[in-house]
């Protein structure tokens, strides 16, 4: 069973006979993320990974029959628009103005990777206009400057305004990609709406299987959108972090440079299905805050909590702030095991109380006793009340789903801290009984706290998969939120 209902996408692009790029990388994106493809060709090409030898266009007019006929029947969530003629830009340009579906995702491919402009000036503005019916389009820095009228952008700072007053004339957002950018070895990129250019991060893979990688993007970005209902920013770090994973597998494939006479350099695909995404919940979810968690590992106190370097007064201030903390999450169990629909989910959850926040409150005040310190702090701290609001908010809401969603951060993510952090403490080589935080971190990742955590994701992905669309959204949003109070808690 798949999370969300399956996004019906439409792809309009050329067919690529090597499945790299075009019509055919588009339909693996699509699909690696759930969602049911469809395609229109608007070209055919002969090409292999090393280059493309000839292309012969669809006529306007059997574009146009295609777009008809299948919109006449089929409802369209979403639509990517890769390579297009001049022809073919009018007869997609004509449908998007009376049949435009929600999202529009338009790859302006104008400029090939050796420069030269695969369009007449003409096509260039006709594309122009048609960004217009668009969402978001994704351009590199080349395109960018053909779209905006200006030289190429030098610095990742010019590139952003170029993209800020191109967003503003088109009333469309940008996924700029930085890969061309001279002198850097970059996969950073960004997201640039009315209100914001946000940075997308991964990291960057040395690979020459980088054929379709802009297809295959905008593709899965245009899937994603429907799915998160039109999140731009959440779509775009997804999809840029399953690239990153595609790009990563791409040599696996071993697809090109059999003929070895054709000296040319062989460009294969990515490996669309390495980073597939399961229907389950928490797997959206971590995707959805992988940013907050790669902050939480680089915090000041994350990194000398691992090193035993940690100052005492800070640790015994987080556990008694942890303590404040743990009689809200109580309550909130409580609250919960209410909702649950089920007699053994009700019993799990009242057993968290006393199996594991019990002991885990015991273990704090151990600790503190034997340091010299009181048991519990003198009031909540800001970050204490926040992350508290946000579980009274969702066990008000009197949805089961909305507070399992709630609870699963602060298990989940301590559990995945607490794994790497005992990694780091086993690789540091300092002697566990010389280790000031030890003890308390191998907590975290013992096996029978990973049982719990397990029990608990496993609930939670059944919540999501039994609950309407919207109701999955709100849960997306609220691991969020407590994601993010996470590290507000950790930033003592």
């Amino acid at each position: 069973m798949y999370l969300y209902p399956r996004a019906r996408v439409l792809t309009i692009a050329g067919v690529d006979p090597s499945g790299g790029a075009g019509v055919l990388a588009d339909v693996k994106s699509i699909s690696a993320f759930g969602g049911y493809a469809m395609s229109v060709i608007a070209a055919l090409t002969s090409q292999n990974t090393k280059g493309v030898s000839a292309v012969e266009s669809v006529s306007h007019d059997f574009i146009t029959a295609q777009l008809d006929t299948l919109s006449q029947d089929v409802s369209i969530d979403a639509v990517k628009i890769g390579l297009l003629s001049a022809p073919a830009i009018t007869a997609v340009s004509e449908w998007l103005q009376q049949n435009r579906p929600r999202f529009v995702v338009l790859d302006p491919v104008m400029v090939a990777t050796s420069g030269d402009r695969l369009l007449s000036v003409e096509a260039e503005q006709q594309l122009k206009r048609l960004s217009k019916f668009a969402t978001i389009i994704t351009p590199n820095l080349p395109e960018l400057a053909v779209l905006s009228g200006k030289e190429e952008a030098q610095t990742m700072e010019d590139a952003i305004a170029q993209a800020k007053l191109l967003r503003s004339e088109l009333g469309c957002d940008i996924f700029l990609k930085l890969g061309h950018l001279k002198g850097q070895a970059s996969a950073d990129d960004y997201i640039v709406t009315e209100n914001s250019a946000t940075l997308v991060q991964a990291d960057w893979i040395d690979t020459a299987n980088t054929h379709g990688t802009g297809c295959s993007l905008s593709s899965a970005l245009a899937t994603l959108l429907v799915h998160f209902n039109g999140d731009v920013l959440s779509s775009a770090i997804i999809a840029k972090r399953w690239l990153s994973g595609a790009l990563a597998a791409g040599d696996t494939l071993a697809v090109g440079g059999k003929d070895v006479a054709d000296t040319r350099p062989s460009h294969g695909p990515m490996d669309h299905f390495a980073k597939v995404l399961p229907s389950d919940f928490i797997h959206y979810a971590t995707l959805e805050t992988a940013d907050i968690s790669e902050r939480i590992d680089s915090m000041s106190f994350i990194t000398k909590l691992a090193a035993g370097t940690l100052e005492p007064d800070t640790f015994a201030h987080y556990i008694q702030q942890d303590n404040l903390y743990l009689e809200g999450y109580t309550k909130i169990i409580q609250g919960a095991a209410a909702l649950a629909p089920t007699p053994a989910e009700r019993e799990f959850l009242h057993s968290l109380i006393g199996a594991d926040i019990d002991k885990e409150v015991q273990f704090h005040n151990a600790w503190l006793e034997r340091n010299g310190y009181p048991t519990s702090a003198q009031d909540a701290a800001p970050a204490t009340k926040a992350y508290l609001r946000i579980l009274e908010g969702a066990a008000a809401s009197s949805e089961y789903a909305l507070a399992l969603a709630a609870l699963l951060p602060c298990t989940y993510m301590y559990f995945e801290i607490g794994k790497a952090l005992a990694a780091k403490v086993r690789a540091s080589g300092v002697e566990v009984a010389k280790h000031r935080y030890a003890a308390w971190i191998e907590a975290y990742s013992d096996p029978a706290y990973e049982a719990i955590v397990g029990k608990l994701v496993a609930m939670t992905n059944a919540a999501a998969q039994a609950a309407p669309r919207q109701l999955r959204a709100k849960m997306l949003q609220l691991y969020r939120a407590a994601a993010a109070a996470e590290y507000d808690f950790f930033d003592v």
